[in-house]
């Protein structure tokens, strides 16, 4: 059938990037970090956060944290 969830679509990374999208993803950045973290979505994002990285193995970061020293 060909019809696959909106969230399940391998990306292109060799794809040039539309110049149209810089302008709005400037201004949903705006209006986040004006409101929280979160408030604007894309309509192809993970509206209720199903998926959250996994940090419990992460190296210490000795040059970017001093408590890690």
């Amino acid at each position: 059938s060909g019809l696959v969830p909106t969230n399940n679509f391998q990306l292109n990374m060799f794809k040039k990037e539309n110049p149209k999208h810089q302008p709005l993803m400037q201004s949903i950045d705006k209006l986040n970090n004006k409101y929280g973290h979160y408030k604007i979505k894309l309509a192809s994002q993970d509206l209720k956060r199903t998926w959250k990285m996994r940090q419990e193995h992460l190296s210490p970061k000795y040059t970017t944290n001093i408590k890690d020293i």
